[in-house]
């Protein structure tokens, strides 16, 4: 069963700006950077899946100290540590890749996000994992 984290762990993978670019373009790395806040919900490999969790981005393309708690089909609670590279497109949108531990019920350790960053302190993301239909947002905490 495949989850999100921050992302995601970050992010995903998985998703929170410390400051807004101007319109039109201009963003990078640099603002996914600080630590961060997140919750996510929808379905892995058919059962229902939420989490909530924190992270620290870098503002260079690597996330760390993440830690979620996540929610499996009502039935399973899982705590693991993540650590993300991400990349950030100049008009706000971006991917994430995480690794997680422990390992999830499926024995995935490897998770994908997309996201945007919405706005100062606010990124919105979505597992790209087959069998994943997972979103969430993050938030720039401070």
């Amino acid at each position: 069963m495949k989850q999100l984290g921050l992302l995601v762990s970050v992010l995903a993978l998985v998703l929170v700006a410390t400051s807004g670019a101007a319109f039109g373009g201009g963003y990078d790395a640099t603002n996914v950077n600080g630590p961060y806040a997140f919750s996510l919900g929808g379905t892995s490999a058919g059962m229902a899946v939420t989490s909530v969790g924190r992270f620290t981005a870098n503002g260079a393309g690597s996330i760390s100290a993440g830690d979620r708690t996540t929610a499996i089909g009502g039935v399973l609670v899982l705590h693991q540590t993540f650590g993300c590279t991400y990349f950030v497109n100049k008009n706000g949108t971006g991917t994430a890749t995480c690794t997680v531990w422990p390992a999830n019920p499926d024995g995935t350790t490897i998770e994908t996000l997309d996201f945007v960053i919405v706005n100062n302190g606010e990124i919105k993301f979505i597992s790209t994992q087959p069998g994943d239909v997972v979103h969430g947002v993050a938030n720039h905490q401070g």
